[in-house]
C-alpha cells in the first residue's frame, strides 16, 4: 500500500486541479537508460526515500512532487530539498508548484525528462 506523504501541516492532500492524466506519461533519464511510467496516479513523490513512488539515487529523501493538472500539464513542486530542483538550469522555488515547460529537470545528481506530455502551457487555468 502507498504510504501517505507527510508535510509540516500533516498528510499531503492533492489540490482540486490534480487529476489522473489522460496520456501515457513516463519519467526517463535524459540519456534514455531508464524509463518509469508516471500516469497511473494524480501525483508522484520523487526522492531517495523508501516511501517515494519514484526513487532516484542521490536525491533528497523527499525531494519533489510531480503533479498532473486537469489541463494536461505537469507541475513540479520542490519539497525544500537541500540540493534543489532545477528546470533548464533554473532553481525552482521550494513548495511552489511550477508548470513544467519541457526543459530537462535536475533532481540531485540526476537529470530527467518527461515523455508523453502533449501540452506545455506557460500559465495555468484557474486553480
Amino acid at each position: 500500500p502507498r504510504v501517505a506523504l507527510q508535510t509540516l501541516a500533516g498528510p499531503f492532500i492533492p489540490p482540486r486541479w490534480c487529476e489522473l492524466p489522460a496520456e501515457n506519461i513516463a519519467l526517463q533519464s535524459l540519456d534514455g537508460t531508464w524509463t518509469t511510467p508516471i500516469s497511473g496516479r494524480r501525483y508522484f513523490h520523487i526522492g531517495s526515500g523508501a516511501d517515494c513512488d519514484v526513487t532516484l539515487p542521490g536525491a533528497a529523501a523527499s525531494h519533489l512532487l510531480l503533479l498532473h493538472h486537469a489541463n494536461h500539464s505537469v507541475l513540479l513542486c520542490d519539497l525544500g530539498s537541500p540540493q534543489g530542483t532545477f528546470v533548464g538550469g533554473e532553481r525552482l522555488p521550494a513548495f511552489q508548484p511550477v508548470v513544467w515547460d519541457g526543459r530537462p529537470i535536475g533532481v540531485g545528481p540526476c537529470v530527467v525528462t518527461i515523455s508523453g506530455v502533449q501540452h506545455h502551457p506557460k500559465t495555468l487555468l484557474s486553480s
